[in-house]
């Protein structure tokens, strides 16, 4: 006598499960993908006695091109933004000297200075002439 092979149902109905996640998870997100690339007003060298060094941002990505930590050399990726609405503010990460991610937010103002917050304390970001 031959034993009955388990249904292919649990199968389909959590295949169907996870197409619906990852559909409703992509239309949350927009398209899904990674944000789009932020340039223009943000784009330069900033400076902050802060971070303890200078970076040059260009789109989301900030590379160190001075600093005075041991830690940090020049070309180092020391910041990253994400644009979360077009007030001109951000959610960011910035390194620190001991090499983790800090997480902040920051928000670029009419002054041209970006200011950060990362619920404890608060710091500006100037931009530096090139």
């Amino acid at each position: 006598m031959k034993t009955p092979l388990p249904s292919n149902h649990f199968a389909h109905t959590a295949l169907l499960v996870l197409a619906l996640c990852v559909a409703l998870g992509a239309t949350a997100c927009g398209t899904g993908g990674p944000p789009p690339p932020i340039d223009g007003p943000f784009d330069g060298i900033w400076t902050s006695p802060h971070l303890g060094y200078d970076f040059f941002l260009d789109g989301r990505v900030g590379k160190a091109i001075s600093s005075s930590r041991a830690t940090i050399h020049r070309d180092d990726q020391v910041f990253q933004m994400v644009a979360i609405d077009d007030d001109m503010r951000f959610s960011g990460k910035q390194l620190l000297s001991d090499g983790t991610w800090h997480e902040f937010i920051g928000e670029l103002k009419a002054d041209g200075k970006i200011y950060c917050n990362d619920g404890k304390s608060s710091w500006v970001l100037e931009r530096k002439s090139q």
